[in-house]
Formats: structure tokens, C-alpha cells, sequence
């Protein structure tokens, strides 16, 4: 089910995003399940016949963490006056430059892939791991195998990387994307799905989007 709820949730991350990442509006989401308890994640109300949970929430925010509060340092301890020295002539120093800090590498690569049934979602890698699609199976007289036999078919899902100059965006709207699916998660999915959103955010905040204007 943690399954479905990222596949249908995905064109809710689109209307977070637009909503803008800073200061975002109010979004309201409506949980329904069927009778068969597929769940359905939207922005508008259940059909009849589901049940339904509203939830309201603040647009995410992949805005950095604030800074830790700088520790105060006790003021330097009065010293003894000490007896007047003579100035002597020293060679001239040029006094060294501040150090720079080096430049914050891109985000990682991202890649767009639609599986057989032409869904689409956002990932990692460029070959996620092949499925393995159950067949069904007949006996040797043509009728229905109910002895246990099973079979399957393995599919590849198709995926291209995502254009350089719109990485940061892809980025925040990953990040986004994992926060939604950690705060409606089951109580069982929670903790991994919270797990998940803050290791996006940190690579998106170690990045140089957390600096590009």
C-alpha cells in the first residue's frame, strides 16, 4: 500500500511546488479507501462509496535548518601588565589571504521513469531493478492451475536523466514529494519514510542548489 500512495500522490507534489517551497499556502488532501482498501491520495473530495479522511496541511519546505546558536566565550582573563620592550626593526610580511571555501558540488543526478503501465515517478538511478509481473497459469488440460503453480513476467522500467539546469527544481520537488509520503504514511511506514525525507533534504542542502538564488 506505502507503494500505491507514492504512485498516486505524485501529481499532489507538483501543486506543493508551485505553491512555492518558502512560504507555501494551506493544501487540503483527501485520504479514500475503497472496499477493497486500495487507498487513493487527491485534492478533492471522495467519491460516494469511499471513505474519507481530510487532512490539511502547510505547503513542505526544504529551506535549511536554521544554525545552531553560536556558543558565547567567556571574556580573556585580565593578564599582568608587563614591562615596556624595546621595537625592533622586523622584516615586512604580507599577511596571508582568508581561506576560501570550496564550492558546493550539484546535486546528484535524477531520472525520470515510467514503468509498463505508463506510470510515472522520480529516482535515483538510472536502472532501477526489474519487476517481476505474475502470469497466469493453466494445467495440462487447459483449465486454471490451482495446484500452486505460478509465473511471472520480468519488466524494465524506462528511465532518462533529468536536464542539468533544472536539477535543483527536480531536486526540491523530490524532497517534497518524501515529506508528503512520511506524513501520510501509516504509523508502520513512519519512521522509515521520515528516515528517507531527511536524507533527500541533506543532499539537497550539501548541494550547491542551497546556495543558488
Amino acid at each position: 500500500m506505502c507503494w500505491q500512495l507514492m504512485r498516486h500522490t505524485g501529481y499532489l507534489i507538483a501543486l506543493l511546488s508551485w505553491a512555492g517551497l518558502a512560504h507555501a499556502e494551506p493544501v487540503v488532501f483527501y485520504r479514500c479507501t475503497d472496499a477493497q482498501d486500495n487507498l487513493t491520495v487527491q485534492n478533492q473530495p471522495c467519491p460516494k462509496g469511499m471513505r474519507q479522511q481530510k487532512k490539511i496541511m502547510q505547503g513542505v519546505s526544504s529551506a535549511p535548518l536554521p544554525p545552531e546558536p553560536a556558543t558565547k566565550r567567556p571574556p580573556p582573563a585580565a593578564s599582568a601588565v608587563a614591562p615596556p620592550v624595546v621595537a625592533t626593526a622586523s622584516p615586512t610580511t604580507t599577511a596571508e589571504p582568508a581561506p576560501v571555501a570550496a564550492p558546493r558540488p550539484p546535486p546528484p543526478a535524477l531520472y525520470s521513469c515510467t514503468t509498463r503501465e505508463q506510470q510515472r515517478y522520480t529516482g535515483e538511478v538510472a536502472e532501477p531493478p526489474p519487476r517481476c509481473i505474475p502470469l497466469p497459469t493453466q494445467g495440462l488440460d487447459g483449465s486454471p492451475d490451482r495446484a500452486g503453480g505460478s509465473a511471472c513476467e520480468v519488466v524494465h522500467d524506462q528511465c532518462q536523466a533529468l536536464p542539468s539546469d533544472g536539477l535543483c527544481a527536480a531536486w526540491q520537488a523530490y524532497v517534497a514529494e518524501a515529506e508528503t509520503h512520511w506524513r501520510f504514511a501509516i504509523p508502520e511506514h513512519t519512521e522509515a519514510l521520515r528516515e528517507e525525507f531527511q536524507r533527500r533534504q541533506q543532499l539537497l542542502q550539501a548541494s550547491d542548489c542551497a546556495t543558488s538564488p
